[in-house]
């Protein structure tokens, strides 16, 4: 009788600090908030774009989510494109991804984090920002990134869906 007790005990003891120490689930705030937080401000790069000193969109993108608990790829927007699950514009929530086809060619061009609000951040050549929706493009004239945006994905999906539109 008390063999089964002690094993018991032992086990716990022993899976305690495996399980202490188990990483959090991804968080959607935890991704706005990361990219807020150590990102908006950094400088663009294509070479150093992974960060955590530069930035390019998909780079961003990439850092934000990994370190919030999402692990996807550090590739280009394409590849990022197919993580999580499509969304539409309507029922956007901070921590979404948003993708743009400036050109309108089927090929997404840029990506960014919906941080709520209209807003989004993203890695621009002029540095990590938070830009509004409905800011100009700046590669077509007239051209808003509302107007290029064409996929939304949502990566977190432990959220209520009344808190859309955020």
């Amino acid at each position: 009788m008390k063999k089964p007790i002690i094993a018991a005990i032992l086990a716990a003891a022993l899976l305690t600090p495996i399980l202490a120490d188990s990483p959090e689930p991804p968080s959607a705030e935890k991704i706005v908030e990361y990219a807020r937080e150590n990102c908006i401000g950094k400088p663009y790069s294509a070479e150093n774009r992974l960060g955590p000193e530069s930035y390019d969109c998909s780079g961003l993108i990439w850092r934000a989510c990994s370190a919030s608990g999402y692990e996807m790829s550090p590739g280009c927007t394409d590849s990022q494109l197919k993580c999580g699950e499509p969304i539409e514009f309507s029922n956007l929530m901070p921590g979404d991804l948003i993708f743009f086809d400036y050109e309108n060619d089927g090929v997404t061009d840029h990506g960014a984090i919906y941080s709520g609000n209209n807003n989004m951040i993203h890695a621009t050549r002029s540095g990590v920002r938070e830009t509004s929706l409905d800011s100009p493009t700046g590669v077509y004239e007239n051209q808003t990134f509302r107007a290029a945006a064409v996929a939304f994905r949502r990566v977190v999906t432990d959220r209520r869906e009344e808190k859309a539109g955020g």
